[in-house]
């Protein structure tokens, strides 16, 4: 469902969604990012917004007490920073892999009559097919490696935000 098919949203909104869909520089851009950015720069660039911006929202909700925002801004923190980073060398780690794979010859077509026509397909091939392989890594490493290390950063990010509360 895109933008401008819900139905609650304001037909001034969707009529401005179109336009913005429509111009050159929405274009340009889109295609920037689908040539250019691969899934684990995608993934970092949603861990940094991760890390900048949901701590600041936890620690400004009036409807907890101090406590509360504080041992939660540290733990979406701590989230963020380790999906972040282990998504980011899975995802990488993979698409290397892969490419290799591609490299080899192991992973394409064995009638290689026409490859050359399809040449700069290979690398969104090999993007993709790393992506996948990266998330089938990532369903075995979020219990065996985030979960852990989210629960170890957060305990010490919270001890020194605690330790540097006390001070003050």
């Amino acid at each position: 469902m895109t933008i401008l098919s819900v139905p609650n949203i304001g037909a001034s909104a969707r009529t401005a969604a179109r336009g913005l869909c429509r111009t050159k520089a929405y274009e340009r851009l889109t295609e920037f990012a689908l040539d250019n950015i691969s899934s684990a720069e995608q993934r970092l660039l949603v861990g940094v917004t991760g890390v900048v911006m949901q701590p600041w929202i936890d620690l400004h909700n009036k409807k907890v007490d101090k406590e509360t925002r504080l041992y939660s801004a540290c733990k979406n923190c701590a989230k963020a920073l380790v999906g972040a980073t282990t998504g980011f060398a899975i995802r990488k780690g993979c698409i290397k892999f892969v490419k290799k794979l591609i490299e080899k010859g192991k992973l394409l077509p064995q009638d290689k009559s026409g490859i050359r026509h399809y040449e700069p397909k290979v690398k969104n091939y090999g993007c993709a097919l790393g992506t996948a392989l990266a998330i089938v890594v990532m369903i075995g490493t979020n219990f065996l490696l985030d979960a852990p290390l989210t629960q170890i950063l957060s305990s010490k990010l919270y001890k020194k935000t605690l330790g540097k509360d006390n001070k003050q």
